[in-house]
C-alpha cells in the first residue's frame, strides 16, 4: 500500500474506490508480474560494486549495513500502516474475512 498522492487523497472513499476500479480495469494486478527492465537498465548490484571502489575500503560495509537497515526499517514501517489500516477497515465492517 503506497500514500496517497493529493489527487487521490482530495477524493470522497467512493471516488476513490472507482478510480481504483478504472486502474484494475486498464492494467491488472497479475500483470504486473509481466514488467521487463529495458537492455540499458543497470544492474543495481554492479552499481552498487563500482560505486565502492571509490570508498575507503573500510568503511564499505558500514554503507552496506546502513542501506539494509534501512530498507529494513522502511519496510516495517510500510508493514505496520497497511495491519493498521486492514486492522480499522476489519473492526469498522468495510471489510470481512469472506471478502478476502
Amino acid at each position: 500500500m503506497t500514500e496517497p498522492n493529493t489527487f487521490t487523497a482530495s477524493l470522497p472513499a467512493t471516488d476513490r474506490a472507482e478510480y481504483g476500479r478504472k486502474a484494475l480495469a486498464r492494467m491488472s494486478r497479475s500483470a504486473h508480474a509481466l514488467f521487463e527492465t529495458g537492455e540499458v537498465r543497470p544492474d543495481p548490484i554492479d552499481v552498487i560494486e563500482r560505486q565502492s571502489t571509490t570508498r575507503v575500503p573500510e568503511l564499505v560495509p558500514i554503507r552496506y549495513g546502513r542501506a539494509l537497515t534501512g530498507f529494513a526499517q522502511s519496510y516495517a514501517e510500510q508493514y505496520e500502516r497497511d495491519f493498521e489500516a486492514l486492522t480499522a477497515a476489519s473492526r469498522s465492517g468495510r471489510i470481512t474475512a469472506e471478502s478476502l
